[in-house]
């Protein structure tokens, strides 16, 4: 796992929100504000499951080493996957969900 003091490298597949100032007078959104904000979000909803290090769990595939797009991880965040893993658009907008793909980028 990266150490979160060099998270410059992170990336995300949601550009239109990198770079945007967020309400007046706060932080602007970069690639590593919106990592670090996602391992917040990651640690309220996913870790139960997979994991606190996202190497999986009894119910839940290891996040380490994904093998798709942030546009597919964004897709699996906001519907969910039937019978396996809930839907998480009522809790995450797609800034919130762009701030997890960015977190979860950032553990290959």
């Amino acid at each position: 796992m990266i150490p979160w003091d060099k998270l410059h490298g992170a990336t995300t597949h949601f550009p239109s929100q990198l770079g945007k100032e967020t309400e007046a007078g706060k932080t602007p959104l970069t690639a590593e504000n919106l990592a670090v904000r996602g391992r917040s979000f990651f640690f309220q909803s996913c870790a139960h499951c997979h994991g606190q290090d996202a190497d999986g769990g009894e119910d839940a595939p290891s996040l380490l080493k994904l093998q798709i797009s942030g546009a597919h991880m964004a897709l699996v965040i906001q519907s969910g996957i039937k019978d396996e893993m809930p839907s998480f658009a009522k809790k995450y907008n797609e800034e919130e969900t762009a701030s997890l793909v960015a977190y979860l980028k950032t553990l290959h």
